[in-house]
């Protein structure tokens, strides 16, 4: 699955687990921990943000805060260009 294949192409490396609060969204997220927590893989972050918003900055300060070096987006990813040029 995708967890453990995060897992072993990142091993040593930050990830942070991102969801739109979504039943799909965090169910995926949730399967992804658990694969990398299998893997012997902590997540940096966990964390859920409300879809249909402009601007993603507090999401984009914690994901820079937790020092990821991979973000996972569980679920659609609608909002995932807004996220990605606001942490760029």
């Amino acid at each position: 699955g995708g967890g453990a294949a995060i897992a072993k192409a990142q091993a040593g490396g930050s990830i942070a687990l991102v969801d739109a609060g979504s039943c799909y969204g965090q169910g995926s997220s949730k399967r992804v921990k658990s694969a990398l927590n299998g893997a012997g893989v902590t997540e940096t972050l966990l964390e859920s943000y409300k879809p249909g918003l402009n601007d993603y900055n507090d999401l984009v300060q914690k994901i820079l805060v937790a020092n990821a070096d991979v973000v996972y987006l569980g679920g659609f990813a609608g909002k995932a260009g807004t996220i990605i040029r606001q942490l760029r």
